[in-house]
């Protein structure tokens, strides 16, 4: 792998770093696509591309996370950081029964 795209890998993590989400997203597409990206580069790249659908789009971000698990089932952070959005979802959704269901009564 030449050094250049090492430095390409390592871009998503520097635009989430700069609060940067939009550009980040561009890159891990990217890296996602890439015939030279490695399985490991492409896990990073899922896991860093739900990073930077959050807070906006969970469903996105678990689609991403699981295409994660789906190179490699193992993988505690990318089992952590599903398991953390997938609560989230399900405190909004509550959230919204709850705030709905005083609407009609």
């Amino acid at each position: 792998m030449n050094l250049k795209f090492k430095r390409f890998i390592k871009n998503p993590a520097c635009y989430l770093k700069l609060n940067s989400k939009d550009k980040a997203l561009i890159e891990c597409v990217a890296i996602q696509k890439s015939a030279a990206a490695k399985p490991a580069d492409k896990i990073k790249a899922y896991y860093r591309g739900a990073q930077a659908q959050v807070p906006g789009d969970y469903e996105a971000a678990l689609k991403d996370l699981e295409a994660a698990l789906q190179l490699d089932p193992n993988d505690n952070d990318v089992k952590t950081l599903q398991a953390q959005y997938k609560k989230e979802v399900q405190a909004r959704k509550d959230k919204e029964k709850k705030a709905y269901a005083n609407m009609f009564k």
